[in-house]
């Protein structure tokens, strides 16, 4: 195994990160059905079809890579200091952190749903510290599967880990079937973004297979068909799907959906250990800070697209792109200002002093 730093690993992860906030700005303007943005909003077909080409696969990747880190972290640290280390840097975000700034997340979340009124004045702030979870969905689903690799630990070295590193280019892409079956259980009625076991899945192919450099090699081999059946399998999804609900369970337990999001996994990872396998000045901040602004982005969001939403009668691409440049200029201002807070930056961002890194290495 290549000891090397996977820097393709922690680019496409700071990709995903910004993805993710281009992603919030469109989805509370959606206008296709998607329960959490404003309920007046007509979304506009640009923005809608960003989100629908997007949405099925840029969490499942990161999933993957997840496990990926998670492997690497286990075998270089220890299972009993990983899990001291994911406690810190996932579980106290995602719990603590509400009490401490995602309440005003959820203030406002339960603004926009126009239930404000209804909730005696001593319920408002325990409500609002549960309505802003938000995206910390991701880090509470990461730390379970986090607590797996307790058991997960004792294949590394394995026969079956060792026939992992042999899969072949035919059995990695027939992965895809396993993803599409983990699509149709364990998924959260009405909360549709806990889906359990998709997102499982996905940490396990990436700690069990992705993992070895020998797979991903085989994944770079196969790019120059993985995109074109990327391109093709995103083709047809959009034909069948642009327009509707993307977040609901006839789109996301499709057998074409779950197709789609398998190839454009592959092909990404393919693009990315081909050419993004390189350090710069811009992705070494994300790097070190891609974790405090996927945890902290929706808060600057939601405010800024509140006031734009009902004090304005701008034309809705209008009101995105300024969520969305908003968003990006204050999210790392408030990622700066609260990792610099001792007590503060730990609940938030799970950072016990100010030199640790916030975001978690591929190789730690």
């Amino acid at each position: 195994m290549d000891t090397g730093r996977k820097y393709y690993l922690d680019n496409i992860r700071s990709i995903i990160v910004i993805i993710v906030m281009i992603y919030h700005a469109a989805y509370i303007f959606n206008g296709v059905g998607v329960l959490g943005g404003f309920s007046n909003s007509v979304g506009h077909p640009l923005t809608d079809g960003f989100s629908t080409l997007i949405y099925p696969w840029f969490m499942v990747l990161l999933f993957c890579i997840a496990g990926i880190a998670a492997r690497y972290s286990v075998d270089k640290r220890g299972i009993g200091l990983f899990i001291r280390e994911r406690t810190n840097k996932l579980l106290v975000p995602s719990t603590l952190g509400l009490l401490v700034i995602h309440w005003i997340t959820g203030y406002f979340n339960i603004k926009i749903g126009m239930g404000l009124e209804t909730i005696p004045a001593f319920l408002i702030y325990p409500i609002a510290a549960l309505s802003g979870t938000g995206q910390l969905w991701f880090a509470q689903l990461l730390y379970v599967y986090s607590l797996s690799c307790a058991f997960l630990a004792k294949f590394n070295g394995s026969k079956f880990d060792k026939l992992c590193e042999k899969s072949s280019s035919i059995a990695i892409l027939l992965l895809g079937f396993i993803i599409w079956g983990a699509a149709q259980i364990l998924n959260m009625p009405i909360i549709s973004v806990y889906r359990v076991g998709i997102y499982y899945v996905a940490f396990l192919i990436g700690y069990f297979v992705l993992y070895h450099d020998l797979v991903m090699a085989r994944i770079e081999k196969m790019l120059p068909l993985l995109l074109s059946l990327a391109i093709c399998s995103a083709v047809i999804y959009m034909v069948m799907y642009c327009g509707e609900n993307y977040a609901s369970d006839k789109v996301l337990k499709s057998f074409v959906t779950n197709l789609y999001v398998w190839i454009s996994v592959l092909a990404i990872l393919g693009v990315g250990r081909k050419l993004l396998n390189f350090s710069n000045a811009f992705f070494e901040y994300m790097r070190k800070n891609s974790f405090g602004m996927y945890v902290l982005h929706y808060l600057p969001l939601i405010v800024v697209g509140y006031v734009i939403e009902n004090y304005t009668d701008l034309a809705c691409i209008y009101k995105i792109l300024i969520v969305l440049a908003a968003d990006l200029i204050l999210t790392p201002i408030l990622n700066l200002v609260v990792s610099k807070v001792p007590l503060i930056r730990y609940f938030v961002l799970g950072i016990k002093r100010r030199k640790n890194e916030i975001q978690i290495d591929n190789r730690s």
